[in-house]
C-alpha cells in the first residue's frame, strides 16, 4: 500500500485525499504510532505509484519565491510504502490468510520542510519543531 501525507503547521493532511485535513495520532498494535484516517492506495508497480504520487504533490503547500521555477515547500511530506511478499513463494499452501506465509515492510521517505532564510526559519521555528516533533511520533 501507498500513502502520502503533509505535517504543515504542525497539521497532518492526506495528500491522496483533500478531504482529509486534521488528521490525528492514534496507537496501532502492529505498527506503533500511526495516522487516523490516512487513506492507503494498493499499488502494484513503481507507473501506478509515481502516477498517483504526482496527482497528489499538486495538493502540498508550496510558497512562491520570487522566480517562477523556485518554489519552496513549507510543509514536511512523508510517502509511506508498506510491502507485502510471500515469505516462501514456492509453498504448496494456497491460503492467503495465514499471515505466517508473508513478510512485510514499510519504507518511508522524508521530504523536510525548507526555509528561503534564516530569518524566515527564525520566524518559523516554533512551528517547524512541533512539525517535526510530530513527525518523530509518526515514525
Amino acid at each position: 500500500t501507498l500513502s502520502y501525507f503533509e505535517i504543515y503547521n504542525e497539521l497532518i493532511n492526506d495528500l491522496f485525499d483533500p478531504r482529509n485535513v486534521k488528521l490525528g495520532l492514534g496507537g496501532d498494535s502492529n505498527f506503533g504510532m500511526k495516522v487516523r484516517g490516512l487513506k492507503e492506495k494498493d499499488v502494484t508497480g513503481a507507473e501506478e505509484c509515481f502516477a498517483l504520487l504526482q496527482n497528489a504533490e499538486r495538493r502540498r503547500k508550496f510558497v512562491d519565491m520570487r522566480t517562477s521555477f523556485n518554489r519552496r515547500s513549507h510543509s514536511s511530506s512523508i510517502i509511506q510504502l508498506n510491502v507485502k511478499v510471500r515469505a516462501n513463494p514456492t509453498a504448496a499452501c494456497e491460503s492467503s490468510a495465514s499471515p505466517q506465509l508473508y513478510k512485510t515492510a514499510s519504507f518511508f521517505l522524508v521530504d523536510l520542510a525548507s526555509s528561503s532564510s534564516s530569518s524566515e526559519l527564525e520566524a518559523q521555528g516554533s512551528n517547524m519543531h512541533k512539525s517535526l516533533y510530530t513527525l518523530r511520533l509518526i515514525l
